[in-house]
């Protein structure tokens, strides 16, 4: 977490309920999300090619437990 400094530096700001602030980011360098999303698959694709979410993600997916394959031929 990198706090407000990139955010001060790019002029990022969120209106709150106690004013305008600057927003808190991340930095992705350290963590590719090209790698993130391998680690993701490889610890939840399933035999049947559908995908779990882990429960912490689930709120973020509608409450969604998992990505089910629309069509078994065109699985991958």
């Amino acid at each position: 977490n990198l706090g407000d400094a990139q955010a001060r530096r790019l002029g990022i700001r969120v209106k709150g309920e106690k004013g305008n602030y600057f927003a808190h980011t991340l930095n992705n360098t350290v963590v590719a999300p090209p790698r993130m999303l391998i680690a993701f698959l490889e610890n939840n694709l399933q035999a049947d090619g559908s995908i779990r979410i882990p429960e912490p993600l689930q709120p973020y997916m509608g409450g969604q437990k998992e990505i089910k394959v629309k069509d078994k031929k065109k699985n991958f």
